[in-house]
């Protein structure tokens, strides 16, 4: 069980949990009690504390297991305890009301990856693919730093968050950005689920002042109404992004990776 404590200190260290998981996350009980049960789900849980996509996916999905997980990239800010407060009341709700069982949220990431990804070399990125922001490197990353888990409690569906994972997070790219997403996970055996259309909201989840509080978000987040970023994104720049440069080089991270080799991000 994670601990409130633990949960916050990794939240302030941010510490490279892309790979093996400490103790603490998941001990070896849990470990075996997942790999015993047939269908696992992991999800992807949403920064603003809102969950009515998820919950309305699991609803439809109907897994037997569920493992909510929280992944940092070193970009966010906000109320990280909120948010382990209302991870731990989904959880609850949907134990009761869907009857699948849940574990604790696990919190993992590496920043030090999604910097290399996509902040270190955002100029070159942006100038070499014509992208309008960094956000669809930021979406793969999502899918990325879950496999290592995924094969660890043997996941083969992924729920993944369409929008972003932040509160006002804003991510271009609709269903080409899924295609893409959905092909590097299938390449690791990993069903992506995402249903950006079952947005309608849950209001039983939430007390009225829930509804208002807002808690994680991105300090380079973007607007997808803003019409700049129309203006600055080329013809094909995600085909271009994601079969050029993107998935090639996550997939040969997360291969590495998933072979116990220590990655240098740079190279």
């Amino acid at each position: 069980m994670l601990e409130k404590r633990h949960f916050h200190k990794l939240c302030a260290e941010k510490p490279d949990l892309f790979g093996a998981l400490p103790d603490i996350m998941l001990s070896q009980q849990t470990l075996e009690e997942l790999r015993s049960i047939p269908r696992v789900a992991v999800g992807e849980m949403h920064g603003s504390g809102r969950f009515d996509a998820l919950y309305n996916i699991l609803s439809h999905y109907r897994p037997d297991a569920f493992v909510p997980t929280i992944a940092y990239t070193g970009t966010e800010y906000g109320l990280w305890d909120g948010l382990y407060r209302a991870c731990k009341k989904f959880t609850k709700t949907v134990e009761i009301q869907l009857h699948i069982y849940c574990t604790d949220p696990v919190i993992l990431g590496a920043p030090s990856f999604w910097r290399a990804l996509n902040g270190a070399y955002e100029t070159r990125l942006r100038r070499c693919f014509k992208m309008p922001c960094m956000c669809l490197g930021c979406r793969l990353y999502a899918c990325a730093v879950r496999i290592p888990l995924c094969k660890t409690i043997d996941a083969h569906s992924f729920i993944w968050l369409h929008d972003g994972q932040y509160n006002g997070c804003g991510v271009p790219g609709g269903k080409e950005l899924y295609h893409y997403c959905r092909i590097f996970m299938k390449g690791f055996g990993i069903e992506l689920i995402a249903d950006a259309s079952q947005n309608q909201t849950t209001d039983a989840l939430y007390s009225p002042q829930e509804k208002e509080l807002p808690l994680l978000q991105c300090i380079i987040a973007h607007d997808t109404n803003d019409p700049w970023l129309e203006q600055r994104a080329a013809p094909g720049f995600q085909a271009k992004f994601f079969e050029g440069y993107a998935i090639p080089a996550v997939a040969h991270i997360v291969s590495k990776t998933l072979s116990g080799v220590k990655v240098d991000y740079v190279q």
